[in-house]
């Protein structure tokens, strides 16, 4: 059973500002996912990386831990 989803993002820029903005869009975008997935009990979190490396690099990791 999925308990979590995870979405990693490319891009947002190297500032905290940049990216709480790219997030906060992606999060309007998929609205309707997250509103059906938190009434199931599933988290949603999307992380975003920067770099394309960076992102591959998360993404890695995120597999590993999670």
């Amino acid at each position: 059973m999925v308990t979590a989803i995870r979405i990693y993002i490319e891009g947002g820029g190297d500032k905290k500002e940049q990216k709480a903005r790219l997030r906060t869009g992606f999060r309007k975008f998929l609205e309707s996912i997250f509103n059906s997935a938190r009434h199931q009990n599933i988290e949603c979190n999307i992380i975003i990386c920067g770099t394309r490396n960076n992102a591959f690099r998360d993404f890695r990791n995120g597999l590993k831990s999670h």
